[in-house]
């Protein structure tokens, strides 16, 4: 790190990992080094393939302290291999910073934890925490008191009413809305545009206004 500038690396060429790219870019905090991925997708807003996820352990020591960022969130069957990707990068000795949109407003007393990203403008009331590689994504709007656990993703217009608890490995759909005060357990998908009026708490998929188990 040089005046305060991170080296990072992304890791993925998905649609989601651009978005990390712009973001990161958009902070001035960082120097991306370029991006893993099982193949080269080209350049990506000017930022470089470096080849795939095994390069990782000579890259850290050319560059020690280098800031890495999972580039692909909420696919479900991918999340053995991030779970272990994080186990295994936190070995070699990378840190996962947070990226935060400069547009996103955070209220005082909000915790965000390592590898948290939120996208722009996107609120978060006060007292809320965001567990470890959770993604709190455009526009998501997050009330007061609220607990979201690890690798979470609030989509887009998300709408998570105060007091909400929200447990690991969830997905909430774009534009889904949460009442206040309710529970969604681990492993919880959340449809597109749902009305989530009672808790989740069994693993599974729920969609609908009001809200039901689909599967």
């Amino acid at each position: 790190m040089q005046n305060n500038i991170q080296n990072l690396i992304i890791i993925g060429a998905g649609d989601f990992a651009k978005k990390v790219i712009r973001l990161a870019q958009s902070t001035k905090r960082f120097n991306i080094l370029g991006y893993t991925n099982p193949e080269p997708k080209g350049i990506l807003f000017g930022v470089s393939y470096l080849g795939t996820d095994d390069i990782l352990t000579e890259l850290i020591k050319m560059h020690p302290g280098c800031g890495a960022v999972l580039g692909f969130a909420g696919n479900m069957k991918l999340r053995r291999y991030r779970e272990q990707l994080i186990v295994d990068l936190k070995s070699l000795g990378y840190i996962f910073p947070t990226v935060v949109a400069s547009d996103a407003f955070i209220e005082e007393n909000v915790e965000l934890s390592e590898g948290v990203i939120v996208f722009n403008r996107a609120i978060i009331d006060f007292n809320t925490k965001i567990g470890p590689f959770s993604v709190v994504n455009l526009t998501a709007l997050l009330g007061h008191d609220i607990i979201v656990g690890e690798n979470s993703v609030i989509s887009p217009m998300g709408m998570i009413g105060g007091g909400t608890k929200i447990g690991n490995n969830c997905f909430i759909g774009m534009n889904a809305t949460i009442n206040p005060y309710l529970t969604i357990g681990n492993q919880v998908i959340i449809g597109a545009a749902s009305m989530v009026v009672k808790d989740c708490l069994e693993e599974g998929i729920y969609a609908g206004n009001p809200i039901r188990k689909v599967k």
